[in-house]
């Protein structure tokens, strides 16, 4: 029995989808902690017959889990298809990032020369992460760091060392040279240039939840990780409950994450009559270190002097495209025959397929309504 409206009342779902905010969800069935409490459901526990390591380590207390037994490896792929059947097609959810193995879902497990806590083959590794491949057809999925398995099935990454410098300099190496696996003892392959067609993301390294990498001292380090990373989201380990004195590096960080698209020029023919052609072109500047990972529509439209859309058009342009760098495109958008002479402010907007409402902001100062943005104004005689 799965209890999604305990899950998403816990996790404030309704919350965040009013402020059309999206979520990554991570299944996480080892989480160190100072209770030496078990992340996995009492029931399965003994469906498993207690069948895993109980530690004390630095990273805390808890239960790993033997992710070979076989009920486990059932018992999951119930859980993800679960999942799926929920949070494959909902518009709530952006990415998933594959959790399940591992402390934190982070795909490692404690090694030292006195005590060590087992990890799964690669062939099992591998069935993990089938099951979310299978299921999750419709989201964008992320893994820790490359594995063969993310690269054949276009996966993104996730840097769970954020602010580290030696940590993400690691990490930057396996994405462009590969790696051996400590775990596995299995070559992985480079996975150079993922994050142009899938997200990358990652959480601040541990420790006084991230703040030190928000300081003066270290801001520019913790921006040049994000570049060189190309990172979309920080999460869970963030402060954004933070205030006050770090607003300023918290909105370098934010102009900076992502995506950031800047209407530059626009060039366009005026003087119309209905069922003319209005001609555009359009550049804009992706300020960001990624694009926007799902086809949502691009919408031209035009508005009157008291701001009423009188006439709206999805265009064929494709914002999966939108790399860092400059974007140039062209349209042409037939007048509607029935359309009143006057001045008519052109709108650009970007909107989202679940509910069709602009949804996404330009870093324009020239917003007409909310989330459509001023491309320049016509006259209709």
């Amino acid at each position: 029995v799965y209890d999604f409206d305990y899950i998403e009342k816990k996790y404030n779902f309704d919350y965040w989808k009013n402020k059309g905010v999206k979520i990554i969800i991570r299944l996480v069935m080892d989480l160190p902690n100072s209770e030496n409490k078990m992340y996995i459901p009492n029931w399965l526990y003994k469906e498993i017959d207690k069948d895993g390591t109980w530690y004390n380590i630095s990273y805390g207390s808890g239960f790993s889990p033997n992710y070979e037994n076989k009920k486990l490896i059932k018992y999951h792929e119930e859980a993800i298809k679960a999942l799926s059947n929920r949070y494959n097609k909902s518009s709530e959810i952006a990415f998933v990032a594959l959790g399940s193995i591992g402390h934190w879902g982070e795909w490692h497990t404690y090694q030292s020369n006195n005590f060590f806590i087992p990890f799964p083959s690669q062939e099992i590794a591998n069935i993990y992460a089938s099951h979310y491949v299978k299921y999750f057809d419709n989201k964008k999925l992320l893994m820790r760091r490359p594995f063969q398995i993310a690269k054949d099935n276009n996966m993104g990454l996730f840097n769970d060392m954020l602010g580290n410098k030696h940590s993400t300099k690691e990490f930057i190496s396996w994405i462009n040279n590969g790696y051996t696996d400590w775990l596995t003892k299995v070559n992985q392959p480079s996975m150079k240039d993922f994050w142009k067609n899938a997200p990358s993301g990652g959480e601040f390294t541990s420790g006084n939840s991230g703040m030190n990498f928000l300081k003066d001292f270290s801001i520019d380090n913790t921006i040049k990780q994000i570049q060189d990373t190309h990172i979309t989201y920080i999460g869970p380990n963030c402060p954004a409950d933070k205030k006050g004195k770090f607003q300023y590096n918290f909105d370098k960080i934010l102009k900076t994450l992502g995506y950031r698209y800047v209407i530059d020029t626009v060039k366009f023919n005026n003087n119309l009559n209905p069922n003319d052609n209005l001609k555009l072109n359009i550049n804009i500047k992706n300020e960001g270190v990624a694009p926007f990972y799902y086809k949502w529509p691009v919408n031209i439209s035009l508005i009157d002097k008291n701001n009423n859309i009188i006439y709206s058009l999805n265009i064929d342009e494709d914002i999966t495209t939108w790399l860092p760098g400059n974007i140039n495109f062209a349209t042409s958008i037939k007048l509607p025959s029935h359309i009143s002479s006057g001045n008519y402010n052109i709108a650009l907007s970007i909107l989202d397929p679940s509910n069709n409402k602009p949804s996404i902001k330009f870093a324009n100062n020239n917003e007409i309504i909310p989330n459509y943005f001023k491309l320049g104004e016509i006259t209709v005689k």
